[in-house]
């Protein structure tokens, strides 16, 4: 007799779960193991999955399954443990890593071609809701609060820019090289970003200390912040165990006036 459609009792329910004790569970897991032994037992089984995967129809199912999925603090507990100690071994690692080569996103997360060419057709022409754009600000004001996403942020901006040093910068880094080779670098294009200000050098020789190269447009009169001047700069990169060297555009002018304030800032007399 078919019960296609019948709902089971609580009771009947308790006694499946009281059957079903771990004893059995290590049984189908042994089971498991052994058919999955086989590498052309595998590849067929991925080549199954493969298939399944790819039907739309899976795919929303899916979808709405993870939507009503709830976990409580006990469950995310229980996963974490059941996966503490899992090593991937190095064919899957090989996998995945063949899978993401060159689907890098800029904030780290990773789209093929197509999705990224499916997600740009499905927003061509339309115009988010007030609400939405509402909800996109305020998100947005939220992650920006969050240093490490501001400078996330920040820094993938700049390198996407592919920035280069300034004439000033340039002329800076020509004398750090000269005096201390090997000892500084560039890190204007975004690699070091504090608090979503980017320093333009950074000693690499141990020792935490920055020079920065300040405009007198930007940096004087009409500094935006406390954080754009010479002793707001100074005080923020303190915070971080940096000591800071600041030297202004038209100091560049007597170069060997730079020379001795950049000497004296490596305690080299």
């Amino acid at each position: 007799m078919s019960r296609k459609g019948k709902a089971l009792s609580e009771e009947h329910k308790a006694n499946i779960k009281a059957s079903y004790n771990e004893d059995l569970r290590e049984v189908h897991r042994q089971i498991m193991l052994k058919k999955y032994a086989d590498p052309k037992e595998r590849i067929l089984q991925s080549k199954r999955m493969k298939l399944a995967m790819s039907r739309a129809e899976t795919k929303i199912r899916l979808s709405e399954g993870q939507k009503k999925r709830k976990h409580d603090e006990t469950q995310w507990a229980r996963m974490h443990e059941v996966r503490r100690g899992f090593k991937v071994t190095e064919e899957t690692r090989e996998k995945l890593s063949l899978v993401n080569k060159g689907n890098q996103y800029h904030l780290g997360h990773r789209n093929t071609p197509e999705a990224i060419e499916k997600m740009r057709n499905a927003k061509l022409g339309k115009r988010p809701s007030m609400e939405t754009r509402l909800k996109m600000s305020k998100t947005g004001k939220r992650l920006w609060r969050q240093p490490s996403h501001k400078n996330k942020l920040v820094s993938a901006s700049l390198k996407a820019m592919s920035i280069h040093p300034n004439k000033p910068e340039t002329i800076v880094l020509g004398l750090l090289n000269e005096l201390f080779p090997n000892d500084w670098e560039f890190v204007g294009d975004g690699k070091v970003v504090i608090e979503g200000k980017i320093p333009d050098f950074i000693n690499t020789n141990g020792q935490k200390k920055i020079v920065e190269v300040f405009g007198t447009y930007w940096h004087g009169e009409r500094a935006r912040c406390y954080e754009e001047t010479e002793e707001g700069r100074i005080a923020l990169f303190k915070k971080y165990g940096y000591s800071t060297l600041i030297i202004w555009e038209n100091e560049l002018k007597d170069r060997d006036k730079v020379v001795d304030k950049i000497k004296e800032f490596a305690g080299v007399s």
